[in-house]
């Protein structure tokens, strides 16, 4: 009951493993008088035993036993222990037969008597406790193993509840970091989910980039943060919105404009989609531009990376501090890029909104000038018709009343007849003519009898004629072979340049040309006068003939080209691409 007393006592040191069985076995050397004693634990396989504590009597605790390995089954008696549990003994080795596998390996060591004992928790061998006599030979007692097993299973009792208790703790470890990562991925996901809603509600680019600065700073909790928009040509930044953790900060440096060149060290590595990270600026080169940049802002810490959409650099995410040096993780820098994709997909949104509102007031403007030109098409026709078919029909009824009287009272007046018929037939020709011209400008029937150029050569001539302005035709072929629509839009952006030509260029010569390459027709309208400001004249009322131009080419998806300056004159470039038409032989 002492022994075992003073045993359990060691064996309920907090320490490691290894200090436990090295502090059990000499006490077991020191209770039960052995001159040698060790402790070997089987692997989790049970293929070998590897000698983790001894002790000799007399000797350092520490001894060159520890450490070594056998295989069980090169051993009997291993074997033996092993899968029935049975102890190992020898009181006398010189009575060993000489090929008994114990014999080489106990002389070698001068080992005169041993004694292994199983460490059995439950039926399962753990190990062995073994204790040795060098100096003579000792028969051991029934009294002796079975103290020996007692001992044996108290140390079998300690190993296995070490091993469960560090089996916890590791379990433990493990519950803890999967809490923390938990913990940490539903952080990042409120983080997500706070700036994804934020970020849905704002319309306007400018409400985009002041939400996204606030709510990611403020969620992130630092003390600056920042979203610079990239300009169109990619040449410089301009920061549209800015937040800092204590009050609004100097808001004047919203809409401030860097070039990239300003600090090379940081937008480079952006550029290329990687982050620039610095956690203290003083580590940077003291001749740098970045380096001077950041001493005049007076940041300690920055950290920057692109918003991309796609492949698109939209504009660049900081994250800056001025107080204390950040120390950010990997996961804290990715959870940064993927907020600054997030920003970069809202401010995309933001833009293509603005776009889709230029271009349904476009179609607003356009339907209400193609309102405006019908009436004032249906005006002209009623114009026309009154003014001058109208007019002279009332003519030729005056003229066929006149002869009916004349004819009623004086049937021998047939002279007078005559001048009246021969002024009505006049006045019949001049209005056939008048209705013929009219009914070729609301859809020349050439086109559809002659094709393009031969009804161009006839109105580029009547145009002649009313204008007084010269205009010339050149063209390689007598006729193209183009789809109907590009022909009847090639005709009517042809009608509207050379109307605009006549109302407010000034010029007096003018030419169009008309030409193929490949599947692309290619129109060009030139003209010698006064020129005029594009951006000018695109927003002027007066305008609406160039976007109505620039419509029908967009239409048929092609491209449309101005090019004009005060008294330089202008020329128009237009090119439509279209499918070839297919023509069946007869």
């Amino acid at each position: 009951q002492k022994v075992l007393y003073e045993l359990t006592q060691t064996l309920s040191s907090p320490r490691g493993l290894d200090h436990l069985l090295t502090s059990a076995i000499k006490k077991v050397g020191e209770l039960v008088k052995t001159e040698r004693s060790s402790i070997a634990l089987l692997d989790p396989e049970g293929k070998s035993v590897s000698i983790r504590a001894a002790h000799i009597r007399g000797k350092p605790l520490e001894t060159d036993l520890i450490g070594w390995t056998f295989r069980v089954e090169d051993s009997p008696q291993l074997i033996e222990m092993v899968h029935k549990g049975k102890p190992f003994m020898v009181n006398d080795t010189s009575i060993l037969a000489q090929g008994h596998p114990a014999r080489k390996y106990l002389f070698g060591r001068g080992i005169k008597s041993t004694l292994a004992v199983p460490l059995l928790y439950r039926g399962k061998c753990l190990g062995f406790l073994t204790v040795a006599t060098t100096t003579e030979v000792h028969r051991y007692t029934k009294k002796e193993i079975r103290l020996l097993q007692t001992i044996s299973n108290s140390i079998a009792v300690t190993i296995e509840n070490y091993r469960l208790l560090e089996d916890l703790k590791q379990k433990y470890t493990q519950i803890r970091e999967q809490t923390r990562s938990l913990e940490k991925q539903t952080r990042e996901k409120d983080i997500l989910l706070k700036v994804s809603r934020a970020l849905s509600k704002a319309m306007e680019l400018e409400e985009v980039s002041q939400i996204g600065s606030h709510v990611v700073g403020s969620a992130l909790g630092v003390e600056r943060c920042a979203v610079a928009l990239a300009s169109d040509d990619s040449k410089q930044f301009e920061i549209r919105g800015l937040y800092f953790d204590e009050g609004e900060g100097d808001q004047r440096l919203v809409g401030a404009k860097f070039p990239w060149n300003d600090v090379p060290a940081m937008f480079n590595p952006i550029r290329k989609g990687k982050p620039f990270i610095i956690s203290d600026t003083s580590d940077l080169p003291a001749g740098s531009k970045t380096a001077a940049y950041f001493r005049k802002a007076r940041i300690k810490s920055a950290l920057g990376t692109g918003m991309f959409f796609g492949k698109k650099l939209v504009g660049v995410l900081s994250i800056t501090s001025t107080r204390e040096y950040l120390t950010l993780s990997r996961e804290d820098v990715k959870l940064i890029q993927t907020l600054a994709n997030q920003i970069a997909v809202a401010v995309e949104n933001a833009r293509l909104l603005q776009v889709v509102r230029k271009h349904t007031q476009d179609l607003r403007n356009l339907s209400s000038q193609l309102m405006r030109v019908q009436e004032n098409e249906r005006k002209k026709i009623a114009q026309e018709l009154h003014d001058h078919v109208g007019q002279m029909l009332q003519s030729m009824k005056m003229n066929l009343d006149k002869m009916k009287r004349d004819l009623g009272s004086k049937p021998q007046k047939l002279e007078e007849v005559e001048e009246w018929l021969l002024d009505t037939e006049e006045l019949l020709g001049q209005t056939i003519d008048d209705i013929r011209t009219l009914t070729f400008e609301l859809r020349p029937s050439m086109l559809d009898d002659f094709g393009l150029i031969p009804a161009l050569r006839w109105y580029i001539d009547n145009y002649g004629r009313r204008s007084s302005i010269r205009v010339s035709l050149k063209t390689r072929n007598k006729e193209y072979r183009f789809p109907p629509e590009v022909v009847i839009t090639l005709y009517r952006i042809i009608q509207e340049a050379l109307t605009n030509v006549a109302k407010h260029s000034g010029a007096t010569e003018a030419s169009v040309s008309v030409s193929q390459k490949g599947s692309t027709a290619i129109l060009s309208v030139r003209d010698n006068g006064i020129g005029f400001d594009l951006n000018k004249a695109l927003l002027a009322p007066k305008g609406m003939g160039l976007l109505n131009i620039k419509e029908r080419v967009d239409m048929l998806g092609g491209d449309f080209e101005i090019i004009s300056r005060p008294r330089k004159g202008t020329k128009l470039n237009i090119q439509i691409p279209f499918q070839e038409v297919q023509y069946e032989e007869d």
